[in-house]
């Protein structure tokens, strides 16, 4: 996937791309000056609050809870892993 990526940066002069993919190493690669990213992240509690709250988790059934609960522990181990080298930066 990092491959049509790179090349739809590459072909266009304008473009704006989200996701997660989208780690600084590999946008680097691609660095110009005509170029800006914003990283939109937040803290675990944010996280959790909202993906229970969004995925109405209370209501859900034993069933339905497990998909929301392994989307949430993906979640917080990529912010957590990440985190750190945006921590003291301005964050949404």
């Amino acid at each position: 996937m990092w491959h049509r990526t790179s090349e739809l940066i590459e072909l266009r002069d304008k473009v704006m791309i989200e996701g997660s993919a989208l780690l600084p190493e590999k946008i680097s690669e691609l660095w110009d000056d005509k170029m800006s990213s914003v990283w939109l992240t937040a803290s675990d509690e944010t996280l959790t609050s909202r993906i229970f709250s969004e995925s109405t988790y209370e209501q859900a059934d034993t069933f339905h809870k497990q998909p929301i609960k392994i989307f949430l522990a993906r979640t917080i181990a990529f912010n957590q892993k990440w985190w750190p080298r945006f921590k003291g930066m301005a964050y949404l």
